[in-house]
């Protein structure tokens, strides 16, 4: 393989000889300069006629006496002037932090209408006439005006909405605010890159003759050329000054339909610039092997290095920098590659520099501006927990194992949603600047700083602070030292969310250089930085539709209408530029290797790129499609059985009663519930008392606003009977009024334990708070309409045990029943037990022998439990005809609170009935509970398994 740039430093030595001193060899970027240089020194030999070397920006700069600003700078310089043109139109300022989103887009289109040498006053003038447009712009094509007459006319009076109306009001200001601006960075001897570019080409330049010192001009490699560049190029060719190398091919430049060479086609065919090479042909000749990986994952694209890279054998090539090149599409996989590259793979050389983006440290700073965004924003003293729990699981943090163990167990204790600031300042040495209120911007910064010195000194303490991480922090360090210099003067106008934004803008655009010799070893980079350079073996990653080309398109202020009319970039020329970056890579390569993620993501298809496709169909290059191995072992379903031998026997002879109730492992309604559902679960909770995980309840769950219902009527009905157990319709009219007090309290005391800590309630849990005061009153709209009762009891939680007997190999042993009822009253001399549910409990059943069916889908369980409370009711007080009523707060209303079967209301004698069939039921099911020849088995309904803490083991 011969390089493009071997062949242009033979050209030039050719050409130029002696001569090649007095040029300026100018490139679009810096990297092919190194490699430029190492192939005249190859040729010239002992000889050195070394020119200058220049990236095109820097030497366009050379023009001007003006300092080009920075962003920041030429952000507050538009504002003001923005504001300006407010004022004068009699209408409210913005603030910088109002202004920032709108004043990026403005600046890229203001920088796009200088490199391309767009008329600023014509492109954003209203054409109110339609007609209008073939007299001012009478030099535009047929298709052009087209284009035009297109966007105008949707904006005709009858078309007119509010956000038209509002973008035709900032239309207006473009032209004096271009102007405004541009006057204004002048005043204070500065100017935009862009400017630079235009001011030169239009003949406006400081130092139009800085050329001079230069014999000839060198331009190599450029491709996509905006008309400023295009007019200086034809102004110099013509003047004999310049020299261009554009790297073609013509597969592509000949072909009209080749999108890759598009703008070569209109350098050299349009606008006359002559190429130092031509007739070259090298993707038409090809034939050989292009192989198409798929691999199985985004990350997984790294993996193939190995199996595609022998680097013992690149070992003996190492100082040829264009042997084996791997470059990344998409630059988010440079960490994979990294951690992929084996110890033999010897020197790498990465140009494109380790983001911090893609560092744990970057998630530290997101995390803290996130934390400050809440504590000022909101103004208040608490943090969210799931932000406190990413601090303290971060492993820069500096959090202790026993700290952070003991703070996680009070979060959840205490079921802190909202994690008070005070319990985090003491964490860990970081921990008071991250949970400490910063009130201006510049504060903000120099805290940001000091958090990020106090990492450092920490790490080196810990003996773990590694180069990569110390470049990364003081890298980190240097840039917000000069966003803090930078906004100094602007302190009194920062907004926190101005600098925020001004923030995270400086820190996801910071890389650091890795170690590497730029002329040594595999060469790692992206697309842009491959311009120029050639490599025996190309390995190119991300290679997915929708990453190869990118699918995103900057925001802009003009109309995709209007820049066709003008001229301007629209989305085909990054298609273009994009498809020339590909097949220029290829076209001198010996081996290629493409690989894409089969799986796709959010910004990108699961197939390749059409690259890929066209070549495919349309060049002579072979193609092999591999797909990534990876071997997937599929493990036959977990079957668990559990026999009642050994230790589970011993650990269930605990809930045999031992004549200490408080030592006597109890079955409750919801443990028979559990067991009717799933045996295997019943075992799980019951006998091997696995703790289900315990969590934040972030949402209010079902059975938490069941919790608070039910502490709530409990403490209505208390204070109540304190005066008279005879509850009438007046005394319940009465505390009505009551009723938001009692669901505050009670939700308080579900959530912290603690009657009175909700003080200020979240909308989460004022929405809450609503459901259950909702529910209270629907309930005691019911009671009102059957008072006058008596309360018996509320809420007993020790006097209903009943053991109840069971035949264990010959034996009598006692089980301890258990039941906590909601509420005991009487009514007409009916004594009744009250059971409160939230949920979507039915009344009605179809029959008893359905209820006590294992894995039957008949089964009620608001039925089953509220007759085994009835039961244990009975059996303790030794009384009967007492009645069950569920009181379903969603239904009570047009189902009323008695059981049904079928037709039939369970009162009176079928109640009666229902009672003895119920026993009979209880009696087999606890039997089989304890009967050692039955295991405990997996639920044949899978449906049950959905929301079972236990799922992960039985692995359903």
């Amino acid at each position: 393989m011969v390089p493009f740039l071997h062949d242009v430093a033979a050209d030039l030595i050719a050409r130029l000889g002696e001569g090649l001193k007095q040029t300026a060899i100018i490139f679009n970027n810096k990297r092919p300069e190194a490699f430029l240089k190492k192939h005249l020194g190859a040729l010239q030999g002992n000889a050195s006629f070394s020119p200058a070397f220049f990236t095109i920006s820097s030497f366009f700069a050379v023009s001007t006496n003006l300092v080009v600003a920075d962003q920041l700078k030429q952000f507050f310089i538009l504002h003001q002037e923005f504001n300006k043109l407010l004022i004068a139109e009699g209408k409210p300022t913005l603030s910088p932090d109002q202004f920032f989103p709108m004043a990026n887009i403005i600046l890229s289109d203001f920088a796009e209408v200088d490199y391309d040498l767009v008329n600023a006053e014509a492109l954003f003038t209203q054409l109110e006439d339609i007609a209008e447009i073939q007299q001012q712009f009478s030099h535009f094509t047929e298709e052009q005006q087209q284009f035009l007459e297109r966007f105008w006319s949707s904006f005709s009076a009858d078309k007119q909405r509010t956000h038209q109306q509002k973008f035709l009001e900032l239309w207006k200001r473009m032209p004096t605010l271009y102007r405004n601006f541009h006057q204004a960075l002048q005043g204070q001897g500065l100017i935009t890159s862009a400017q630079t570019y235009r001011c030169l080409a239009e003949g406006k330049a400081d130092f139009p003759d800085f050329i001079s010192p230069y014999q000839k001009l060198i331009f190599i490699g450029f491709n996509a050329l905006n008309k400023c560049e295009e007019k200086l190029f034809k102004q110099w060719q013509e003047q004999g000054r310049a020299l261009f190398y554009f790297d073609t091919d013509d597969y592509y430049l000949q072909d009209e339909l080749q999108e890759a060479g598009f703008f070569l086609r209109r350098n050299i065919f349009k606008s006359g610039l002559v190429n130092s090479f031509s007739g070259r042909s090298f993707l038409g000749d090809k034939r050989s092997m292009v192989e198409v990986i798929k691999t199985q994952g985004h990350a997984a694209q790294a993996k193939i290095l190995t199996e595609r890279i022998d680097f013992e054998a690149l070992a003996d090539f190492a100082d040829d920098p264009e042997k084996t090149a791997i470059i990344l599409s998409d630059e988010s996989l440079l960490v994979p590659v990294m951690q992929t590259l084996p110890p033999e793979a010897g020197m790498v050389n990465i140009t494109m520099g380790y983001p911090l983006t893609q560092s744990p440290l970057f998630g530290l700073t997101e995390l803290w501006l996130k934390i400050q965004e809440q504590i000022n924003k909101q103004q208040k003293h608490t943090v969210y927990y799931r932000d406190a729990l990413a601090f303290l699981s971060h492993p820069l943090s500096g959090v202790k194992a026993a700290e952070r163990e003991a703070l996680q167990n009070k979060l959840l204790t205490n079921q802190w949603v909202e994690v008070p600031l005070t319990e985090l300042h003491l964490i860990s040495a970081l921990a008071p600047n991250f949970f400490t209120s910063r009130h201006n911007g510049l504060q903000t910064i120099d805290a940001l700083y000091l958090m990020l010195t106090a990492v450092l000194e920490q790490r080196q303490r810990q003996n773990q602070l590694n180069e990569l991480e110390a470049n990364l922090i003081l890298e980190a360090c240097k840039k917000l030292n000069l966003l803090y210099d930078n906004l100094d003067q602007y302190a009194p106008s920062l907004g926190l969310s101005l600098v925020f934004a001004l923030i995270r803008k400086t820190l996801a655009s910071l890389a650091v250089p890795l170690e590497g010799e730029p002329l040594r070893g595999i060469q790692v980079m992206g697309m842009l930085e491959s311009r120029c350079l050639d490599f025996e073996h190309v390995i190119i990653l991300g290679m997915n539709e929708g990453t190869m080309p990118k699918r995103n398109v900057n925001p802009s202020f003009i109309p995709d209408s209007l820049r066709r009319a003008n001229g301007l970039p629209v989305l085909e020329n990054q298609d273009a530029i994009a498809a020339y970056l590909f097949y220029r890579l290829l076209q001198r390569s010996e081996k290629v290797t493409l690989v894409y993620d089969g799986l796709g993501g959010e910004t990108e298809a699961a197939e390749p790129s059409r690259f890929i496709r066209q070549l495919a169909y349309e060049s002579k290059l072979k193609f092999n499609y591999l797909q990534q191995e990876q071997p997937v072992k599929i493990e036959p379903s977990n079957v668990i059985i559990i026999t009642k031998k050994e230790k589970v026997w011993k650990a269930m002879e605990g809930f045999f009663y031992n004549g200490n109730p408080f030592k006597t492992n109890n079955i409750s309604a919801t443990a028979l519930t559990t067991y009717l559902t799933c045996t295997l679960q019943f075992f799980f909770r019951y006998v091997a008392q696995i703790k289900e995980p315990e969590e934040v309840a972030e949402n209010l769950e079902a059975n938490q606003i069941g919790s608070a219902l039910h502490q709530a009527l409990e403490w209505f009905y208390a204070n109540l009977i304190k005066t008279d157990t005879i509850i009438t319709a007046e005394r319940i009219s009465e505390k009505l009024t009551e009723v938001p007090e009692y669901a505050r309290a009670a939700l308080s005391m579900v959530l912290f334990n603690n009657r009175t800590q909700l003080k200020q309630p979240n909308s989460m849990q004022q929405i809450v708070l609503q459901i259950v005061g909702e529910y209270m009153k629907a309930i005691l709209e019911h009671d009102r309409s059957l008072s006058p009762f008596q309360i018996v009891e509320l809420e007993n939680k020790k006097d209903y045990k009943y053991h109840f007997p069971i035949q264990i190999n010959g034996q009598k042993k006692y089980l301890q029943l258990y039941g906590i009822l909601d509420r005991v009253d009487e009514k007409d001399g009916q004594t009744r037990i009250v059971d409160y549910k939230t949920g979507s409990d039915e009344l009605k059943y179809s029959s008893l022998e359905k209820l006590f069916e294992r894995d039957g889908k008949a089964q009620n369980k608001a039925v089953v439990q509220t007759l085994f409370y009835t039961y244990i009711y009975e059996q303790v007080k030794r009384t009967n005809n007492v009645e069950p009523n569920l009181y379903a707060v969603r239904k009570m209303k047009e189902e009323g609170t008695r059981f049904k079967s079928g037709k039939t209301i369970l009162q009176s004698v079928d109640l009666e009935d229902a009672k003895v069939a119920f026993t009979g039921y209880l009696q087999n099911t606890l039997d089989g509970m304890f009967d050692q020849a039955i295991p405990f088995l997996q639920t044949t309904r899978l449906e049950t398994c959905q929301y079972c803490p236990y799922k992960d083991i039985c692995e359903r």
